[in-house]
């Protein structure tokens, strides 16, 4: 089973999700870099968007395969998932989603949700009207209740940026690496 990477809005994940990728590929993991044509704020809430994008990560995968996201590219595995792709291990930092959402029972066997109760991005995100964007990427999973479902709290209080993309840096990017790897290789 690979692990498949797919990054957030503004970006193409050479800042976040493609170091935690080229991380795990140097641990010896088969890896796959999700890419697919930038999206921001302003076109991240149209259904046609999502599922254009959604449609990317379940080409570059198979039932059974692992996913990284962050921030709009949570969303995009929930789209994904709701696609009737079904993942292993789900790993969500910063998600850009409701908090109260749900996932598909048939969509994944785990998820890990990683968020940060300082995230800016997440705050102002989940102020946009009429957008699918929430707040679970700040305070966490509070939707029906999943035992699939754990949540993991990493806070982080820098002034000098969003608080939204610390994960993939310096030491917490090996540190949720061996988490991730760690997870992975459990009851594999």
């Amino acid at each position: 089973m690979k692990i498949a990477f797919i990054n957030g809005i503004n970006g193409d994940g050479s800042r976040s999700t493609d170091l935690l990728c080229e991380e795990m590929k140097h641990r010896g993991h088969d890896v796959v870099d999700v890419n697919y044509p930038k999206v921001y704020f302003w076109n991240a809430g149209l259904r046609r968007t999502q599922l254009d994008r959604a449609q990317r990560l379940v080409d570059a995968t198979k039932d059974g395969d692992h996913v990284v996201a962050h921030s709009f590219g949570c969303l995009l595995v929930r789209r994904a998932m709701q696609m009737d792709r079904f993942f292993d291990k789900v790993f969500l930092f910063g998600p850009a989603e409701e908090s109260n959402t749900y996932y598909p029972i048939c969509g994944a066997r785990q998820i890990h949700i990683i968020y940060n109760p300082f995230d800016k991005a997440i705050k102002w995100g989940a102020m946009l009207p009429n957008h699918d964007f929430g707040d679970m990427g700040r305070v966490g999973y509070r939707g029906p209740n999943d035992r699939r479902i754990s949540c993991e709290r990493d806070q982080y209080y820098s002034k000098e940026d969003s608080r939204h993309g610390f994960y993939f840096k310096g030491k917490r990017l090996v540190t949720w690496a061996e988490y991730v790897e760690g997870k992975v290789k459990s009851d594999a």
